[in-house]
């Protein structure tokens, strides 16, 4: 019975695990950064981490000698895929453009000084 009951589980993991992984990366990353990253980036992590962490419940299920190496090799995928999704929040963090309103003002010099005593005027 509960062999039946496995993809549906592992669906609702991975819709559930998919809320998570956004939820957790705008929460770290910031949200403007994560708005500003291109689609492509965003879903190739979130939905890699999601699959990622059904895999490893998969592995997790199965009773084998190869057990152990495939948990670590699920377990390297998704640390990897952390490191990828740091170092693109950081990219974008760094190259996001200013906004217009906390663009620092621009000032141009336009008081003159008018010659003080002791000064000659030209």
């Amino acid at each position: 019975m509960l062999q039946r009951l496995l993809p549906v589980l592992h669906a609702i993991e991975f819709l559930i695990t998919l809320i998570a992984v956004y939820t957790v990366w705008g929460e770290l990353g910031g949200q403007d950064t994560l708005d500003y990253m291109p689609w492509y980036w965003k879903a190739g992590i979130g939905f890699g981490t999601a699959a990622g962490v059904v895999r490893l419940t998969a592995a997790v299920e199965r009773a084998g000698p190869s057990v152990r190496r495939r948990i670590t090799l699920w377990v390297l995928v998704l640390a990897g895929l952390g490191i990828c999704a740091g170092l693109a929040t950081y990219y974008y963090q760094v190259n996001e453009p200013q906004d217009e309103e906390n663009a620092p003002a621009t000032v141009t010099p336009t008081a003159r000084l008018a010659p003080g005593p002791g000064m000659h005027g030209g």
